[in-house]
């Protein structure tokens, strides 16, 4: 059985810990880089570190593999993006579209083909680009609903995740140093499950890819106490940043509660520190285990006015360069969006909050 936790329980929890202090009372965090030498200690390499500090100013994309892309379209994405300023681009393909697509069927070798210009495209450009497969459903949507699957189901997905990422690896194994793997579990999926599957999905791609730095994705910055570190030096630690929840999420198709909480605004004292104590909590534990932290995801829900949303664009991504963190946004142009594809042009108060002083 695999449990979406409630968004309630999310939101209890956090705020049991501003009552009690938690990441407020404490010593103020170290700044700066750890105080040893990378490299040299357990910990995360100097590569990672390296690779973690250049994944700056970031923006998720999916890659299309329908046969009705094309190339010019690729490129024109990536010069866009390119042009505005961003620096890094998470690039996310869904497990489904990977199912067969290395089979001798037809057309699935061209989908493959898509993604390999995609990814040149990107990386033409300059631009560090994060390769990560995502199994299933909506990568921003956060349910609270309870998914059960059978154990048998669970495995056999996960025997497929792994076949994809050794296909995967060995077709970019040749690729620059800039492009980088991340490894992700299904939504709500149990820490001791995902430990297990972390372990297996890592050992598939460095059989052709020893030393590539990759990107393991744990969500929720509250569970990285459960995250069973593996023996892996090249590695750094990917976290969702997902509050005030009811703000970013309202109007949400699919969460419980979701129209209720339309016309939330941000962001209060409380929120903010609602805000602030996940990337406490991450930069806590990137001190103690010695390995980066990348706040690979955060969003707001396009029916937000935009002004709201890029207040609290602006507000996460200061207090995540505060703390030492590099970042993505969620989302381009889908329902989390911050560029217009059907007039070519970015929603600028966001683009602003994003990239701007």
């Amino acid at each position: 059985m695999v449990l979406i936790p409630s968004s309630w329980a999310r939101w209890g929890f956090l705020l049991a810990m501003l009552w009690c202090g938690v990441g407020h009372a404490q010593a103020p965090l170290p700044s700066g880089s750890p105080p040893y030498p990378l490299g040299t200690q357990s910990g995360a390499s100097r590569q990672a570190w390296v690779a973690a500090a250049a994944l700056s100013r970031g923006i998720r994309i999916d890659a299309a593999l329908e046969t009705s892309t094309s190339l010019s379209e690729s490129s024109s994405t990536a010069e866009t993006i390119a042009r505005a300023g961003f620096r890094t681009v998470r690039l996310t393909v869904p497990q489904s579209s990977l199912h067969a697509a290395w089979m001798v069927e037809p057309g699935q070798e061209s989908r493959l083909a898509l993604l390999d210009e995609t990814i040149e495209a990107l990386l033409a450009r300059g631009l560090h680009v994060v390769l990560g497969v995502r199994d299933g459903g909506t990568e921003h949507a956060g349910s609270p609903q309870m998914r059960e699957e059978s154990f048998p189901a669970a495995q056999a997905r996960h025997r497929q995740s792994v076949l994809i990422w050794q296909h995967l690896a060995r077709r970019y194994a040749s690729r620059p140093q800039r492009l980088l793997f991340e490894v992700s579990f299904a939504q709500g999926a149990a820490s001791t499950l995902k430990n297990r599957q972390a372990t297996s999905l890592l050992k598939a791609i460095r059989k052709s890819n020893p030393t590539r730095v990759l990107v393991l994705g744990w969500a929720d910055a509250i569970g990285l106490p459960q995250l069973e570190l593996p023996g892996d030096r090249h590695l750094i630690v990917g976290i969702t940043h997902v509050e005030p929840f009811r703000f970013t999420r309202q109007g949400v198709s699919g969460i419980s509660g979701a129209e209720q909480w339309r016309g939330t605004t941000c962001c209060s004292a409380q929120e903010l520190q609602l805000m602030a104590l996940p990337l406490d909590i991450a930069k806590n534990w990137s001190l103690e285990n010695r390995y980066p932290v990348w706040v690979r995801d955060f969003v707001s829900y396009q029916d937000i006015p935009v002004e709201l949303r890029a207040r609290h664009a602006r507000l996460v991504r200061q207090a995540a360069e505060e703390r030492g963190f590099s970042w993505v946004y969620g989302d381009f142009s889908a329902g989390f969006g911050i560029y217009e594809t059907a007039s070519h042009v970015w929603k600028m108060p966001l683009l602003q909050a994003l990239l701007g002083p």
